[in-house]
């Protein structure tokens, strides 16, 4: 007969390692969880702070690249536009080479996408201080490769603008106004980032004050009140 002062009878080896193991797998789980709230709390602002820089610095660097490698030695101001003056020698408005311009802005267009897309890579230290709170190891911590992608197709639209230059004249100036639609591709963080910049093509200096009327972009002819209006040289129509 067997005595009966024995406790209850424990659970089997097996049993005892699931549940550790169980446990250890939920903690991981937990861990896994927090560790990205804390990463997404932490990084997402200074990270996407630091791609739309990336970006803006890339765009406005591909603009002006383009305009100043591949068209300013073509481009004069004289051949866009040309100041139109009255009897008396009166700036009266400006009419501008709408096919010319267009041209420019459309071959603007393919350098600026050439010129991106011979850029579009960075990388960005990841302060793993900043996610633990330490400053002494802000400066530390791995590597994240980023991408800056062109999405869509770049736009770049022509405008005029006219500003005093002192006594009776006038600074006119042809701009491109370029709109970029860029993806930064990133771990945990992808963020689309449309840029918007402006790089003038052309500007002179005419005599006379701001006109009332120029030639919009259509290329339809330009309308002006009263007769005798004539072209001119800004320089050697002076009133």
């Amino acid at each position: 007969m067997e005595g009966g002062g024995g406790g209850p009878p424990r659970a089997p080896a097996g049993f005892r390692a699931r549940a550790v193991l169980s446990l250890f797998v939920t903690a991981l789980v937990l861990g896994g969880v927090i560790a990205s709230w804390l990463v997404d709390r932490q990084l997402r602002g200074p990270i996407q702070a630091w791609s739309r820089s990336v970006v803006e610095n890339l765009a406005t660097g591909a603009v002006a690249s383009a305009v100043r490698d591949h068209l300013a030695s073509s481009i004069s101001a004289a051949r866009l536009s040309r100041p139109l003056y009255d009897a008396g020698g009166r700036l009266q408005g400006i009419t501008y080479e709408t096919g010319e311009i267009n041209r420019i802005a459309s071959e603007a267009t393919l350098r600026i996408q050439e010129a991106l897309q011979a850029s579009t890579s960075a990388r960005l230290p990841m302060p793993v201080g900043q996610v633990l709170g330490l400053d002494f190891l802000a400066a530390l911590g791995p590597r994240l490769e980023v991408r800056v992608i062109p999405v869509g197709s770049v736009e770049a639209a022509p405008r005029a603008e006219f500003r005093q230059a002192g006594i009776n004249q006038t600074l006119h100036r042809i701009l491109l106004h370029v709109t970029l639609r860029m993806e930064v591709v990133v771990p945990f963080f992808p963020e689309r980032v449309t840029v918007e910049t402006e790089v003038p093509i052309a500007e002179q200096v005419v005599v006379g004050q701001v006109p009332l009327v120029y030639l919009n972009w259509s290329g339809d002819p330009l309308t002006l009140p009263g007769d005798g209006l004539r072209w001119g040289d800004p320089q050697k129509e002076a009133p």
